[in-house]
């Protein structure tokens, strides 16, 4: 169970696995797709557990999402049984090239002039790229416009057409989109410079995503720490659903 739209980062990284997985099962892996509202980690909490049925979760459906929403039809912690963790990923911050912003100060600049003119797309509210929006607004003073979609990729369609201002994303599903001149790197979100982006598992690599894994334990652990991280960051944003 993919809980985004066709074309994101998720669905990408979900067809990848279900295609390895059937090698190596010698039977048939279904991705299906239900994007918004929790509609995906719903289904997955609801239905046999016969492990027959996987969910591939983000931060945003187990630790962030938990925090936005006053009641979820769903538990992140009760309500799975944690396999393991599988990529590490950075996001990265696109404007569309035609707009009259090259840094990271001309984007808090524009905002700072047009409060709440200045709009950032993202998968779905609660997406690890809703709540960094929200991040980066509350970080720089400034009132920007949160805009929801269904998955990554139409959000990222409106940032090309110059319908919103910018977003942050993964490299698997923008990195295309710069090569081809569609999108402008402003930053991305680390320390370190991103191994596929010096100017700013081999497949896996070149999407953008470090490899990992870990035991159910250390996930499950992870879950929990990661959602009173989350708490956090929306409490202090005042992040709401859109």
């Amino acid at each position: 169970m993919v809980p985004f739209a066709v074309g994101g980062p998720t669905d990408i990284l979900g067809r990848l696995i279900g295609k390895k997985m059937a090698e190596g099962l010698g039977q048939a892996v279904f991705i299906d797709n239900k994007a918004g509202g929790g509609l995906g980690s719903d289904s997955v909490a609801k239905s046999s557990p016969d492990g027959y049925t996987l969910l591939l979760s983000t931060t945003g459906t187990h630790t962030i999402t938990p925090n936005l929403y006053a009641k979820l039809p769903y538990d992140p912690v009760k309500d799975f049984a944690p396999v393991s963790l599988v990529v590490k990923y950075i996001n990265i911050l696109v404007v569309n090239p035609h707009m009259p912003v090259r840094t990271v100060s001309d984007l808090i600049a524009l905002a700072k002039a047009k409060p709440g003119e200045v709009t950032f797309g993202s998968a779905d509210n609660g997406s690890s790229n809703h709540l960094t929006g929200e991040m980066l607004a509350t970080m720089t003073g400034t009132r920007m416009q949160h805009v929801p979609y269904k998955g990554s990729g139409p959000a990222l369609n409106d940032v090309i057409a110059g319908q919103i201002t910018f977003m942050f994303d993964q490299y698997s599903t923008v990195g295309p989109n710069i090569k081809a001149g569609k999108l402008r790197t402003l930053a991305i979100a680390s320390r370190q410079r991103h191994p596929v982006l010096p100017e700013i598992a081999e497949r896996m690599a070149v999407l953008g995503w470090d490899p990992v894994t870990n035991t159910p334990e250390q996930f499950s652990a992870q879950i929990k720490s990661e959602l009173a991280v989350w708490s956090d960051v929306v409490k202090k944003s005042g992040a709401k659903v859109d």
